[in-house]
């Protein structure tokens, strides 16, 4: 009756607009009320009629509402898509209205979310909307997007359009006819693109403020929400945030970047999209534009694409011609601006696509793959000489071009003279993103030269300090003369010529830490660059001329530079030839630094922080006038009887220090006195034993019969099987199985795992040597096979009980040992005693016998 009355033109219009709004709230109801107001009358266009009846904003807002409501409900989607003509009339004549008021943000809102609805409908009713004009509208949204009614930005369009785009262009009927739409003009692809460069911390905060649009969409799912619920902006943001599933953000850009990939994936879309994102400055010297560099930048970082790039010359060309052309000289700085002139910059089709930012962006991004991959290249193409090979006549055709090779012969050293630390520490409180970023990638690419040839020199421990030892009978070779300059390694020689220049650049990259440090500003650059550092040194260590401003960094900065830092300090000591190598310009020492604040390190730190320290002290014990900085340390209190065999397997990475440190003091008789104690001699009459043993183990079986000493359970997961599967690992070398959480797929299909069960493969790779970040995007596959292997009961007897925590297990005690990275392997404790041995030689031999020296004969 109400329905045929309002088209009976027999009532005014107030009357029109009630029976309009009693209509669009029962539209808010249950279901089952949908269903009967739904049934025998056209209820979409009833709900389409308040603009034409120029009804009040209020009331166009509560049938849009209405109609997001039944949009989302399959059964009643369809019906709405049938008058999609009308809802495109709507829409345009709310984008032309020229008043932009909270009524007209408020309609916007409701309207791009009803678009991105019905956007995931069936694949079948695609076409229709493309023709419709539906991506073009959900562009326009973007650009609206930009100044909201109080001045924000509306994420709420933002968000819509993105996700609407993304699922029309993956449409598998219809998303030719989509892409079609969205890369011509070339001012969309270049608006939908301007999307990355919005700031991640802007979008969320934006999220997190709230806009009229977000308001008016959460009265939609809770029609009873009050004025203050609406106010989220009063909650923590870290906390709201955290309650967010998929941020804001993310969101944002992962709709972009999937709309981009599905462009490129297309054989024919993918050349016409780099025609229509081209800026529009005549450069034509492009290949792959921005979405390309952009693309390459983020797969870089997927293993398992490396041996593409590295087989893919067009792409390497590209990415290494950009570098040459741009040159980390002119790189022009970005101004500053808020996220909404950003966006309409964009939508001017200026500002972001400028020539300069272009070519900017193009820069970063090549740096960026770069640290990737390029080390892995040059390993491919090297010769003999361990450089790339530049001889046109020996180049295969279609390979790197020789300026392209030129160009990564000299990336490193380019990189590092680049590197302008005295600009920056003179504006490190107005340094911007882009110049910390672009520093950042910069250092990253010398770090991976460095560690890559740490990698090759020390496949076993790369990265770990070296150890020197000394023998005053050898000072004629420490005195040797030495071409300081030849200590300049190979990748740095195109433009530091001198060791001196290489030091002044080093010391200038510790300057920089040490002013960000102090001002807590660039965590990440100053973590590159400490890494970057201990590398260099790790392969020449007067690299770095005195590591004083290294150690003075130690006594202020936040523990998780402490590794490094003292890691980059041990390198830089582990060089007999830095003794009297600089005669006259003998730069200043650590004998003059205080080391009390040693102790509370190495009693109370992580083990990898404890281990670093004492490689610091055992180089420091090479050199004669380092003696009262190491006794300072109090490492001695630390160096007595070890308490079981348990303890020294679980920290021989620190036994093995305090070995070294020992046999370096004892080559001179001058400390004897100082390293002669009981507790000392109780420490290595220990590592003795307990190497002894460990070295006359049996050795390992072949792996078949290694294979019987398992049981082993395959587990497997198929496409129904939605994550999270419910398994707990905890990462060890190789991954342990925690638990089974309850009530998920893991506690249907895996009911013969036991806790401390060992994952062995996944999918059949071989995961007992990777690590977490390795494994776990193998989990996403589906059909997922895991195989997991149990120990089988075996009695060990390991000795003699030495006091330690003992598991019972029958009638045999087995000692408790839990496995972490600091076990050695036989080399190593091979070594180990050997040092030992050697202490107790140096000092047997080279003082008198007395009491306490006899305490070594019964150790021997």
């Amino acid at each position: 009756i109400l329905f045929d009355l309002f088209y009976s033109e027999q009532i005014d219009k107030s009357s029109g607009e009630a029976i309009v709004l009693v209509f669009a709230n029962l539209l808010h109801s249950s279901k089952q009320i949908q269903g009967q107001v739904m049934k025998g009358a056209d209820i979409v266009t009833l709900m389409l009629a308040p603009r034409d009846m120029l009804f009040a904003p209020h009331t166009i807002a509560r049938c849009l509402s209405a109609l997001l409501c039944i949009a989302r409900v399959p059964d009643f989607k369809k019906m709405v898509i049938v008058q999609l003509d009308l809802l495109m009339a709507d829409i345009n004549a709310n984008l032309n209205s020229e008043k932009r008021d909270e009524n007209f943000y408020q309609i916007a809102a409701l309207h791009c979310a009803l678009l991105s609805e019905l956007a995931r409908s069936s694949y079948e009713y695609h076409e229709r909307m493309a023709r419709a004009g539906m991506v073009e509208a959900l562009l326009v949204f973007i650009t609206v997007a930009g100044k909201g009614y109080n001045g924000e930005v509306c994420i709420e369009l933002i968000m819509g359009a993105v996700f609407g785009i993304a699922a029309l262009v993956g449409s598998p009927t219809s998303g030719e006819l989509c892409m079609a739409n969205l890369i011509f003009p070339a001012t969309r692809m270049q608006l939908l693109l301007s999307l990355l460069r919005l700031p991640q911390d802007d979008i969320n905060r934006a999220f997190h403020t709230g806009t009229v649009g977000i308001r008016t969409l959460q009265r939609v799912t809770y029609p009873d929400i009050t004025a203050e619920e609406l106010h989220v902006d009063h909650m923590d943001p870290l906390q709201f945030l955290g309650s967010c599933s998929v941020k804001p953000a993310d969101f944002i850009y992962r709709n972009v970047i999937r709309t981009m990939c599905l462009l490129l994936a297309h054989p024919e879309m993918g050349p016409r999209v780099q025609t229509a994102i081209s800026p529009s400055n005549g450069c034509d010297d492009v290949y792959v534009q921005v979405y390309g560099f952009l693309l390459v930048a983020n797969f870089s970082r997927d293993r398992s694409l490396l041996h593409s790039f590295m087989t893919e010359s067009a792409v390497m060309n590209e990415l290494l011609t950009t570098i040459r052309r741009a040159g980390p000289e002119g790189n022009p700085e970005e101004e500053v601006l808020g996220m909404g002139d950003q966006l309409a910059r964009a939508a001017n089709g200026s500002g972001p696509w400028s020539s300069g930012a272009v070519q900017l962006n193009r820069y970063m991004l090549a740096m960026a793959a770069l640290t990737n991959f390029a080390e892995r290249v040059k390993e491919k193409l090297k010769g003999e000489n361990g450089e790339i090979t530049t001889d046109p006549d020996l180049i295969e055709e279609g390979g790197l071009s020789v300026s392209n090779r030129i160009t990564l012969n000299k990336l490193t050293a380019a990189c590092m003279k680049s590197l302008d630390c005295e600009a920056m520490e003179e504006n490190t409180n107005q340094m911007s993103n882009i110049a910390e970023f672009t520093a950042l990638l910069r250092v990253l690419v010398m770090a991976n030269t460095f560690l890559g040839r740490v990698q090759q020199e020390d496949g076993g421990r790369g990265g770990e300090v070296k150890i020197e030892r000394i023998d005053p009978a050898e000072a004629a070779l420490v005195q040797r003369k030495v071409d300081k300059n030849k200590l300049v390694i190979a990748p740095l020689r195109y433009e530091f010529h001198t060791l001196g220049a290489l030091n002044q650049k080093c010391d200038g990259m510790l300057k920089l830490c040490e002013m960000c440090l102090g001002i807590n500003q660039a965590p990440a650059l100053i973590a590159a660059v400490v890494e970057c550092l201990t590398g260099l040194t790790f392969l020449s260590p007067l690299s770095l001329r005195t590591p004083v401003s290294a150690y003075q960094m130690t006594t202020f900065c936040p523990d998780w530079l402490h590794s490094s830092l003292f890691g980059l300090i041990a390198n830089s000591l582990a060089d007999p030839d830095s003794i009297g190598q600089f005669n006259s310009e003998q730069p200043e020492s650590l004998a003059n630094e205080e080391s009390d604040h040693l102790f509370p390190l190495l009693a109370t730190s992580t083990l990898e922080i404890r281990q670093r320290v004492l490689g610091v002290l055992a180089n420091a014990a090479t050199q004669e006038e380092l003696m009262n900085f190491i006794q300072k340390s109090g490492v001695f209190r630390i160096c007595k009887a070890i308490p079981s065999k348990g303890y020294f397997v679980e920290h021989f990475a620190l036994m093995i220090e305090i070995a070294r440190m020992l046999a370096n003091l004892t080559c001179r008789k001058e400390t004897h006195g100082v390293v002669m104690s009981p507790d000392t001699v109780a420490f290595l009459r220990d590592v003795l034993r307990h190497c002894a043993v460990l070295l006359h183990t049996t050795p390992a079986r072949e792996e078949e019969e290694e294979d019987n000493l398992f049981d082993f359970y395959e587990v497997r997961f198929e496409t129904t099987d939605l994550a999270p599967l419910g398994l707990r690992i905890r990462w060890n070398l190789p991954p342990m199985l925690n638990e089974v959480i309850p009530d998920t797929p893991a506690a249907r299909v895996c009911e013969d795992l036991q806790p401390d069960d060992e994952l062995v493969e996944v999918n059949g790779v071989d995961v007992t040597e990777l690590e977490q970040d390795d494994i776990a995007p193998m989990f996403e596959a589906r059909p997922l096979k895991l195989l997991f292997r149990r120990r089988q009961d075996r009695t060990l007897m390991l000795g003699k009980d030495d006091g330690v925590e003992m598991a019972r297990v029958g009638n045999i005690q087995i000692e408790r040992i839990e496995k972490t990275t600091a076990y050695g392997d036989s080399a190593q404790y091979l070594e180990c005693f050997n040092l030992a041995v050697l202490t107790l030689f140096d000092l047997k031999t080279r003082v008198f016998l007395n009491a306490t020296c006899e305490l070594t004969v019964n150790v021997l």
